[in-house]
């Protein structure tokens, strides 16, 4: 990844729908800023910067999230670099220390996903905990693997998610992963490992456990 040294750098969370309730850093960084979206009117933070969502009546609460999320230069206009969490995760270490010891040279940052080992993997997942998105996930899939996608690409846990808003193959990469979460089933950590393979990018894995790392933690949803 590029050198950080530029100041525009946002850590973001996006919470539409009541999902999550708004999580304060333990530790903060004064080189970033901190921003929440959201459609909640009445989110107020101390510490995060409340941007409200924009009107989009055309997306639910789940793809307005998933949008925030995969595009984050549209939300955060002028910043160089982003960081995206889950509205369950907790900042619980120093996030210059995380970068420099694990970013690499690819314009996106990724935790492992530790549990499914591909596309088949995270099928079975998404019919044991998430059974309604199962029929319209399964025929994504099998779409996908008739184009060629390999069923044991690797698969990434999408909850943490830095990145380079200036990498141009980076940013078709993310629209086109946008394309299929809004057009196929939503389920993103589908569509995540397609949309890169389908660019040929590579991002770089920071190789720890999203469950026990010193960095963030997970929480339950509200």
């Amino acid at each position: 990844m590029r050198s950080m040294h530029l100041p525009e750098k946002g850590v973001y969370t996006v919470i539409t729908g009541g999902y999550d309730r708004l999580l304060d850093p333990l530790v903060l960084n004064k080189e970033w800023d901190y921003f929440c979206i959201t459609d909640n009117e009445a989110m107020e933070s101390k510490v995060w910067k409340v941007i409200p969502y924009p009107d989009d009546d055309s997306l639910d609460a789940a793809r307005k999230n998933r949008k925030a999320k995969l595009l984050p230069w549209e939300f955060l206009d002028g910043y160089d670099y982003s960081l995206y969490i889950d509205g369950n995760i907790q900042i619980t270490g120093d996030l210059t220390e995380w970068i420099n010891w694990y970013a690499g040279k690819s314009g996106m940052l990724c935790f492992p996903h530790g549990v499914s080992n591909g596309l088949s993997d995270e099928l079975e997942l998404i019919q044991q905990h998430r059974e309604k998105y199962y029929d319209d996930a399964r025929r994504q899939a099998e779409n996908y693997l008739s184009e060629g996608y390999p069923d044991n690409y690797p698969m990434v846990v999408a909850s943490i998610l830095l990145r380079d808003h200036h990498d141009p193959l980076l940013k078709k990469t993310m629209e086109d992963w946008w394309n299929e979460v809004l057009t196929k089933s939503g389920r993103d950590q589908i569509s995540f490992g397609y949309a890169n393979w389908k660019n040929g990018f590579v991002y770089d894995l920071c190789e720890l456990d999203i469950y026990d790392n010193p960095y963030f933690s997970v929480k339950s949803h509200r």
